[in-house]
Parts: structure tokens; sequence; C-alpha cells
């Protein structure tokens, strides 16, 4: 496969055993805090689990899991430095001098420790922007006791959440009220009532591709209390716990009536409460109302995909739940929207991409850049890092030193005398940490990462090893970021298989898809075939149908953005597998009648003259 179109804005030199990087994290304690987490050789297992953690049930599982794996984390300590522990604690990080823990949510009273008044401040607002919303009802309980289908009366928790932007800049504390839908009978919900549409990562990446092509403003739009605008049928009771109710008649006499000889208050639910297991799909349904309403279509590959046209001015929207990535022509476009949404969901969260900024879309960091072609013109791009979540990675795995490639030659060799090594899943959480993040956009690592997610069963010292070296690469090159800059609007797919290359004979796919002849890589995926083939021809076959699938949505994708994408050029290294997706049914001999029909698929496309398929040597120099 051709190597990803990476180019990096300031990239010191890889072989150095500490990387800076100052920008990702908003205090200097990092190396104070990176040194808290690193298991040394002489530190002990009772000062590990005495750290705090989110809740009881993770310390009983990390306890087990540290349990079966001490003895020889100790010694693997000693070479490696990293730990083979499974743990859910989460590295720590400093707002001014208080030192808090990534967690995804945190107790009343543990936030309230920590934050002081910031705390109960967040939780004020979060239980006025409620009764604002008119989320709920007061009730009491003899009407619910009045009403079978009420018996179960749902409880709440209220968590605070520490905000990161993707940068690792500390944003905001944010309270969260959501309610207790594990207690929800599920027999009382339709086929599709609970599932929401989320949007795909194909889709974002082309909408980035075709902003940078084509200079388009970009803009994020976030709506507070997203959910509560979800309207609920007659079907839900909640009961808000003592200690919120004293904050709650604080702010709001007019619940004291309500109270309960317990303390607690008993709440009909009207709006969809975060917790609900249908609240994502009422707030996508009313979202997608509002939309449809100003004008804008959707799209039928990926829901979440929506665009307006006003003469030559073109509105692009993608969808993930509350979050908008907005690409646009015209700033009354712009407006158009913002006036209708606001009138509509009240004030939006709003962050513009400029030349001298940046923004978060999903975890991902987006800026602008300017990338030069080998004849020394300029071209605009998008430079997309994830600059927070790898340092989460980095202090998860103790990283020290640095590696200038992620893998070697021997990846997909094994030592078969080498027993199980470590816990199982500690290496899985890591190995699917990191798959998040090559997914995003470390597409360079995606190799082996995808390799060594089929040895988390029975892990050995070597898996360890080789992803001991992904960590440390990536401890030098935190820097490099993933360049959007096409050259073109052509789709592109380089498709690849190595034949017979795991332990049961199966093959291994790797495809790039892109936009432009260079610097546009829109999505790589690298999997282990699930059949076995009886020759390379055959498994270049299983790589080119399996990857001809992606390219005909996403070449769905980009003609609904009004982008002509027909032909998309395939490029195939094996001649003969070219030969036979031409050829279709028809091969040169009677050898290949064995592969199912199905890969054959591949040739009415052709004749359509949707694919062209065009040889590129494996050696060849790659337009990418």
């Amino acid at each position: 496969m051709p190597p990803v179109a990476y180019e990096p804005i300031e990239q010191g030199p890889l072989a150095v055993p500490t990387v800076t990087h100052e920008s990702i994290t908003p205090v200097p304690q990092l190396e104070q805090q990176r040194e808290e987490h690193t298991v040394h050789p002489d530190q002990t297992h009772a000062a590990d689990t005495s750290q705090d953690t989110v809740n009881d049930a993770s310390v009983t599982d990390d306890q087990a899991a540290t349990a079966e794996t001490d003895g020889i984390n100790q010694e693997y300590a000693k070479t490696h430095g990293y730990d083979l522990r499974a743990t859910r604690r989460t590295p720590a990080r400093f707002i001014g001098n208080i030192k808090v823990n990534y967690a995804l949510n945190l107790s009343i009273k543990r936030a309230t420790e920590t934050y002081g008044d910031a705390a109960i401040d967040a939780i004020k607002q979060e239980l006025n922007q409620l009764v604002a919303k008119k989320t709920w009802i007061p009730t009491n309980s003899a009407k619910i006791n009045s009403k079978s289908k009420h018996q179960n009366v749902l409880p709440c928790s209220m968590f605070l959440k520490e905000k990161f932007v993707a940068t690792g800049a500390f944003d905001k504390i944010k309270a969260r009220l959501v309610a207790g839908g594990h207690r929800t009978d599920p027999n009382t919900y339709l086929t599709g009532e609970k599932s929401s549409f989320t949007a795909k990562h194909e889709t974002v990446m082309a909408m980035l591709a075709l902003a940078a092509k084509q200079q388009l403003s970009m803009e994020t739009l976030d709506f507070p209390g997203a959910y509560l605008h979800g309207k609920l049928a007659d079907r839900h009771v909640m009961r808000i716990p003592k200690n919120l109710v004293e904050i709650l008649v604080q702010e709001h006499p007019e619940y004291l009536p309500f109270k309960q000889p317990d303390g607690t208050v008993l709440v009909q639910l009207q709006g969809a409460l975060y917790g609900l297991p249908e609240a994502g799909k009422l707030w996508n349904e009313r979202l997608n109302a509002s939309l449809i309403n100003l004008g804008y279509e959707r799209n039928a590959d990926d829901p979440c995909l929506y665009k307006k046209k006003e003469d030559e001015n073109v509105s692009y929207i993608s969808l993930h739940v509350d979050d908008v990535l907005h690409t646009f022509s015209c700033s009354s476009m712009q407006a158009k929207l913002h006036q209708a949404l606001q009138e509509e969901y009240g004030e939006l969260t709003k962050h513009t991409l400029k030349n001298d900024n940046e923004i978060s879309y999903l975890g991902m960091s987006l800026k602008r850049t300017r990338t030069t072609c080998e004849d020394g013109r300029q071209r605009s791009g998008i430079a997309i890092t994830m600059p927070k979540f790898l340092e989460e990675c980095l202090v998860d795995g103790n990283v020290r030193g640095s590696a200038k490639t992620p893998a070697t030659a021997d990846l997909f060799t094994l030592d078969e005398d080498q027993p199980p090594f470590g816990c199982p899943r500690a290496f899985l959480a890591k190995v699917m940490k990191l798959m998040y993040l090559a997914r995003k956009c470390r597409y360079d690592v995606l190799l082996p990462v995808s390799f060594l997610a089929t040895r988390s069963k029975a892990p050995t010292k070597q898996d360890w090893d080789k992803l001991g070296r992904i960590y440390r690469y990536l401890n030098g090159t935190r820097n490099l970021p993933l360049i959007i800059a096409p050259d073109d609007l052509q789709i592109r797919a380089f498709m690849d298989a190595s034949f017979a290359v795991h332990p049961d004979a199966k093959g291994q796919s790797g495809r790039v898809i892109s936009i432009g002849s260079i610097g546009g890589p829109l999505t790589v995926k690298t999997s282990k075939q699930t059949l076995v083939a009886r020759s390379s021809t055959e498994s270049e076959l299983i790589c080119l149908a399996d990857g001809v699938s992606e390219v005909l949505e996403l070449q769905r994708i980009l003609e609904f953005l009004d982008i002509a994408a027909r032909p998309a050029i395939v490029y195939q290294d094996n001649l003969s597998t070219k030969y036979m997706a031409e050829a279709g049914r028809g091969g040169k001999t009677g050898k290949s009648k064995h592969i199912d029909v199905r890969y054959f698929f591949v040739k009415q496309h052709i004749d359509h003259g949707d694919l062209l398929i065009q040889h590129l040597p494996t050696c060849g120099r790659s337009p990418l």
C-alpha cells in the first residue's frame, strides 16, 4: 500500500528520548503528572491501588486483574516501563493548583470536594435549565400508584464532567442529570425506537476535503441541553434524590409542596432526559425536522449529512448527536441557519475556523494550513490532530523513548513457543484506545494496531513488545498531523493484500481511499480477511471486492456534495486480479472458478463506468 500523505508542521528529529508538546497541556505540571503515573521497578502494588478511582466497581475490577498478573508485571516493568495491569484509572491533570483526573464522570461528593462552589454552580445551572425547558412536571405518589405502568419509578444521578478541548486546554466544569434508563422495561419499546444516527467518519473527512479544496468557511455548533428538546410520551416517572432536592428547592421554592417524607421529589418526565433509551432518537428526529423545514436535503447513505443550495451558494452540515460541523460558501446562509436554530433551541455555542485559530470536532483539532507542491505552488489544507487523546494514550502506556517506525518488518512473525503474558483485558484496552486514534487521524499506526487486535485473547511478551514500539513511535511523532489538502476531487483507491500472513493462513487486506492524486486521504482501513484464500490472486480479489463497496458508497456521498465522482480510479498491483475483475466470470482459465461469484460484481460497476482499475506496481511511485 502507498504511504499516507502526512506532512509535519513543525516536526523535530524522531530519535529523541523526550519530546515536549506544551501546546496540549495548559499547565506546566505535565512532567510531574507523567512521573506520578509511571510504574517504576521499586513501586509496589499497594501504592498503585491506593489511587482514587471513579467508583467502587472499578477498584474491584482493578484489584482482581492486578492479582492475576502482579508477579509478571513487576519483572516486565524493569525493562519496558509500561504498565501491564488492567486499570480504569485515568491520567491526572492540573487546573491551577487543583489536581484533577480524566474521568468520564465525577460524583457530586467528589466534584464538590475538588471544585467547591464551582461544582455547586454547575449543578444549579443544570437544574435551572431542566426547569426552564419544562423537562418534567412535579407529581405525587398517589397519582403514580394509580397507574400500573408507572410503578417502576426511575432513579437519577447528577454527574459532573471536566470538559477539555481537543488541544487539551481546560474548558469548563459541566453538570448533567442522567436518568436511570437501565430500569426501563425493554419490552415497551418498538424496534428501532431506541436507535439514533451518528456521523460517519468518511463523511466528515469528505466535508473537510471539500472545504479545503473549495475554500469553504467552517464552524462547529453545539446545542446546550440538546436531548431536552425531544418530547416524551406519558411513559416515565423519575425520583429526584434528596441531595439534589435541597438545591432544587433553594432555586425553585414551588417544589416544596411535592417533597416526599424521605426528602425526594417525584416528577413526570416531559423531555427526553439523558440516560433514557429513546432520548437520542427523539432529539435526532426533532433536529432533522428543523433542518428539513429550513430547506436542507438529507442524504440517504449517511442520514447525518445535509445540504442546501441557494443559487451558487452551498451549505453542508454533518450532525453527530448535538455536535454540528457546518461548511458554507456564503455568510448569509450561515446567518439564516443561526437565526432559525436559535429561535427554536436557544443560544448556540459557535466556533468558527479562521486562519489563526483551531476548532474541535469529535475530539479532533482542526486547523488551516498551507502545503507546498513539488512545482512550488501553495495549496490550502486542513491539519487534523488529536493531541489531548494522544497524550492520554501515552500516559496510559507509560511510554519512554521513541522509535522511528511503528513496526518492524517482522510484524506478522510470531514465536509460537512463547506462553501468554500479561493481562489480556489490559492489552485489549490499550490496543482499542490506539485503534480509535488510528482510525481518526493516525493512519500510520493502523496496520500494527489492527494486527495486535487479533492477538488480544492471549497476548505474548512478543506482542507487548510490538505494542511498546507503537507507543514509542507515537511519542516521537506527537506533532505529526494528518493533512487534508487535495489537488483535485477525483476518487482514488489503493488496495492491496498480503497472502496467508496469519497463523490460520488467512490474509490481510488494506486500502487507502483518497480524494485527489495527492493530499486527500479520506479513509484508511486494514483488517484480517474472513476467508482463507488459495492463492495471492484470490486474496487480492477478496480485498478488492470488500473495498469496492466502500468506494461506491463514498462515491454517492461525494455526488450528494455536488462532486462529479465517476469513475473512481482503483489501483491494483496484481495483474491477474486486474484481469479477472475486468473479465468477470470469463477468466483466462478454469482455475479461478472456485472463487465465489460475489467477487465479480466489480465487473458490472466497471461496465457501468463507476470504476476504472489501473495497475500500479508495488515498487511504483504512489500518487499520494
